[in-house]
């Protein structure tokens, strides 16, 4: 599948399923990873050339876990800033939560994370959360 076919495909769902209404502010959970890059692109074609009216702001949370994860974040402020598109971030001690909780450090990252970006988007007033996971997340 192309990308034009792929940008269609999506589009038609999206109207199928009424998901992501006509004026609908979204949310973008981004980590910079394939994933979440490919739906904010794809979500901000289908509201620039498919004529959907969506207000898109992009989220990331940097976890603490490794080293590069500061570079990765400033990377995507840089990607979102070009697309002109609002940016938020958090930064959360996950492996010293993880420890305090006795919790893995996949488990305390999710609820931080899914916390973090449900206070944004109430906030900032957006009506959606969009997140992009594989099978294997």
């Amino acid at each position: 599948m192309n990308v034009k076919a792929l940008i269609r495909t999506v589009n038609h769902i999206l109207k199928l399923h009424d998901i992501f209404p006509e004026n609908s502010r979204i949310l973008v959970a981004c980590s910079g990873g394939p994933d979440s890059m490919a739906l904010l692109h794809l979500l901000q074609d289908i509201a620039t050339h498919r004529h959907t009216a969506y207000e898109l702001g992009v989220a990331i949370v940097d976890h603490c876990i490794r080293s590069e994860s500061k570079d990765e974040v400033l990377w995507l402020r840089n990607q979102v800033e070009r697309l002109g598109l609002p940016f938020y971030t958090a930064t959360v001690d996950v492996p010293k939560l993880s420890e305090e909780q006795k919790l893995s450090e996949e488990t305390i990252g999710r609820q931080v994370r899914y916390q973090w970006l449900t206070d944004i988007a109430q906030s900032e007033g957006y009506d959606y959360i969009a997140v992009a996971h594989h099978k294997d997340d």
